[in-house]
């Protein structure tokens, strides 16, 4: 099986997936995704309260978006005033609960849809589970699990084929996936969704199952899904790291078992397409041109650090 693609091909692919029901003049082709920020519980420097891994920032900048900063505990009064003029929303990785100001965004964007306004959830490993425990109804719903620092290939359900995130492949893109030489799919967490507690929950009625993997003990674990009817979408595995994480032991060794290849960064890329291509469906802006500066992340500068994220963003907001 051929599992390069050519630039050629994969740019046919990213044209095929943009298509939906709105025309492309009704597109937003600068759509804004807010990246909630979670506490720093060892800080380097005391005014080190949040941070943001810059690898989730450039995911999403290089398919086409942009990012605004979400503070972990935000007021309500500033969450329903910021959250209204995004396109979007991603929860990523970490290691933080889900916090009352996560849960209300949740509410807020669960709502929005259920009225036909099309608002994307995304969320990455913490934020996977965080959007579990949410659409689970369910708090306790997480199982102890556990796969660190191994990439994997996906074990793919079957409807993957019918699902947003994967239809718009041909069965050689979807095999770079599930391929087990490949293993593109990096997991890191000592939690997730058992497949049992999946299926005996809301979870089992409301979302596509696409993909479960095996952990070190046995256990079968939920790593990719979606909403069937909403743009809320969960991957126990983290796509960002493919492209943006190359940190480094003392000894030079690899800190974390990512997959560099061409046809890894490729499985990167095609999720950071897919997710900020959701975002161009929504037509939520600003209220204004300067509100709108002052809130993007550009305002902000990462800082070279070491450990699960090669770069940081540092805010000093109180958690």
């Amino acid at each position: 099986m051929r599992v390069l693609v050519s630039v050629l091909a994969l740019a046919a692919l990213f044209i095929a997936s943009t298509a939906c029901a709105a025309t492309a003049a009704a597109l937003n082709n600068a759509p804004i995704i807010g990246i909630f920020a979670q506490p720093v519980f060892s800080p380097p420097d005391p005014a080190d309260k949040q941070y943001i891994a810059a690898s989730y920032v450039k995911w999403i900048e290089s398919a086409g978006g942009r990012v605004v900063p979400i503070p972990y505990s935000l007021s309500t009064a500033k969450l329903e005033a910021l959250l209204p003029q995004l396109n979007g929303v991603l929860f990523p990785g970490g290691g933080a609960e889900l916090s009352p100001t996560a849960r209300h965004a949740m509410e807020l964007i669960e709502a929005w849809n259920a009225a036909g306004d099309y608002y994307p959830m995304w969320g990455t490993c913490m934020g996977f589970q965080w959007v579990s425990e949410y659409w689970s109804r369910n708090p306790k719903i997480l199982t102890p699990l556990h796969l660190q620092n191994t990439s994997v290939a996906l074990d793919f359900t079957g409807s993957e084929r019918a699902s947003r995130m994967f239809a718009a492949l041909t069965p050689d893109q979807r095999a770079i996936y599930s391929n087990r030489t490949l293993n593109v799919t990096m997991n890191n967490h000592n939690f997730g969704v058992g497949l049992k507690e999946y299926e005996t929950s809301e979870l089992g009625k409301t979302f596509r199952l696409i993909s479960t993997n095996t952990d070190t003990a046995g256990l079968v674990f939920v790593s990719t899904m979606e909403h069937l009817t909403y743009p809320v979408y969960g991957v126990q595995w983290h796509p960002e790291k493919n492209n943006y994480e190359f940190s480094r032991n003392e000894d030079g060794s690899w800190h974390e078992a990512i997959a560099h290849s061409q046809e890894a960064v490729w499985a990167s890329q095609q999720m950071a397409n897919f997710l900020v291509n959701e975002a161009r469906k929504s037509n939520r802006t600003f209220a204004s041109f300067e509100e709108e500066h002052k809130s993007l992340i550009y305002n902000f500068a990462p800082r070279y650090t070491s450990g699960s994220f090669v770069q940081r963003y540092y805010f000093d907001w109180n958690v």
